[in-house]
C-alpha cells in the first residue's frame, strides 16, 4: 500500500553528527551557510600565501572555540577580507527559524545528503500503538521496573517477532535542500521558563514524502493468533485505524495537560494539537490514515504504553524505573522557536492511503 507522509510541524531525525559554529557553517541574515570546505581549501592552497592563510584559518577556528574568547573576528570575517563570495564555497544553504549565536547544529538523517525518513522509526511508532491496542485488550494492569519495554511477551522474542510480517520502507528521499534549522528549547509547562536552545536540522511542516505499507503474513501458509489478524494480506488500513486510536488519545491527553497550565505561551500548542486532534478523528472516521509522532521531541506519553496505566499505577513505575515523583509528568515540552516565539513542536504527521 502506497501512503502520503505530510508532515504537520518540523520533523527531526538525528543521525548524530554535529556542525560547529566555528568551522562547518556561517548564520548570516536568517540564512545558514554550510562549509565546502574541500572547496574552500581548494581555494587557499592555489593562492600564494596559501600557508600564511591556511594558518590564520586554523587559528581563527582555536580562538573562536574557547568560551571565554573576547576576540570577536570570526570565520565570515577571514573570507570576507579575502574576497572568498560564501555562496561560491557553500555546499548547501538554507533558512533558520530564529537567530544562531554560536550554537552546534544537530544534523538530520540523509542519504546521500538527501533528507528521509527511516522505515525503522515509522515502524516503531507503529509497534508502540499496537502494543497499547493488545495490552488494553487485555485489561494490562501489571507494572514494570524496565526502562525500555518494546513488547516481547506479546509479539514474540526478535527470531519470533510476529510484526517481522509488518514491512514498512523508508520513505523515498527528499531533494538535498528540503531541509531547515529549526530553534528548539524545552519549555517547563507551570513556569513558562526554557532551557537552553539546542538547534536541529529538520524537514519543514508542510513537506509531503511518500513510504509503502505492506501486512504480509499469507493465509495459506502462516497461523497467526485470532488478535494479530491485522498482520494478514489486506490488513493495512487495520493497521491504520489501531494508529491512530492511539495518537488520538496522546493528543487527547496533551490537549487536556496543557489547557490546565493556563500559561499564554502555551497557546499556540494547544490550537496546534486541536488541529491535529480534529485531523485525527477525521481520519477515525474515514479509516485512511493516521497522525502519528516521529523522531525528537516526543513526550513521554507519545513513545510508551504510559497511558494504560492509573496514576498511582504510573507512580509506582516511575519510582521503580528512576523517573522521580515530580508533577506534572513530563514537566517540560520540547518546542521550536520562530523569531522568539513559540511556535510549533516536533515531529507530528499525518499519513494517509495513496489514491
Amino acid at each position: 500500500m502506497k501512503l502520503i507522509m505530510n508532515a504537520e510541524t518540523p520533523l527531526h531525525i538525528g543521525n548524530g553528527e554535529i556542525l560547529s559554529p566555528y568551522s562547518d557553517y556561517i548564520y548570516e541574515n536568517g540564512r545558514v551557510y554550510y562549509i565546502d570546505h574541500n572547496k574552500l581549501q581548494s581555494y587557499i592552497y592555489s593562492k600564494e600565501n596559501a600557508e600564511e592563510l591556511m594558518d590564520r584559518f586554523i587559528n581563527i577556528v582555536n580562538i573562536q572555540t574557547e568560551k571565554n574568547t573576547v576576540d570577536k573576528y570570526k570565520l565570515k570575517d577571514f573570507l570576507a577580507e579575502n574576497g572568498i563570495n560564501i555562496e561560491d564555497y557553500s555546499s548547501r544553504i538554507t533558512g533558520a527559524s530564529d537567530e544562531l549565536k554560536n550554537e552546534e547544529i544537530h544534523r538530520a538523517i540523509s542519504t546521500s545528503n538527501r533528507p528521509y525518513v527511516p522505515g525503522s522509526s515509522i515502524k516503531g511508532a507503529f509497534r508502540t500503538a499496537l502494543l497499547y491496542r493488545h495490552l488494553l485488550d487485555k485489561g494490562c494492569t501489571a507494572t514494570t521496573d524496565k526502562k525500555t519495554y518494546v513488547g516481547e511477551d506479546e509479539f514474540g522474542s526478535i527470531d519470533k517477532d510476529v510484526l517481522k510480517f509488518l514491512h514498512i520502507s523508508d520513505t523515498l528521499p527528499l531533494p538535498y535542500d528540503n531541509i531547515e534549522v529549526v530553534k528548539t528549547c524545552r519549555i517547563n509547562i507551570s513556569t513558562g521558563k526554557a532551557t537552553i536552545p539546542v538547534i536541529k536540522e529538520a524537514i519543514p511542516g508542510g513537506t509531503v514524502l511518500e513510504f509503502h505499507l505492506a501486512c504480509t503474513a499469507k493465509a495459506k501458509y502462516h497461523s497467526l493468533a485470532d488478535r494479530f489478524e491485522y498482520l494478514y494480506e489486506g490488513g493495512e488500513k487495520e493497521v491504520l485505524v489501531e494508529v491512530n486510536n492511539f495518537y488520538t488519545e496522546q493528543l487527547n491527553r496533551e490537549i487536556d495537560e496543557l489547557c490546565q497550565k493556563k500559561h499564554e505561551k502555551l497557546d499556540a500548542l494547544i490550537n496546534l494539537y486541536t488541529g491535529l486532534y480534529n485531523k485525527a478523528l477525521q481520519l477515525k472516521d474515514t479509516g485512511e490514515g493516521a497522525v502519528l509522532r516521529l523522531g525528537s521531541g516526543k513526550t513521554f506519553y507519545d513513545n510508551s504504553i504510559a497511558s494504560l496505566f492509573t496514576p498511582s499505577q504510573m507512580m509506582e513505575i516511575r519510582s521503580a524505573a528512576g523517573y522521580g515523583n515530580y508533577s506534572p509528568f513530563p514537566s517540560t515540552r520540547v518546542v521550536v522557536l520562530r523569531n522568539g516565539i513559540i511556535q510549533s513542536v516536533l515531529g507530528w504527521v499525518t499519513v494517509t492511503v495513496k489514491e
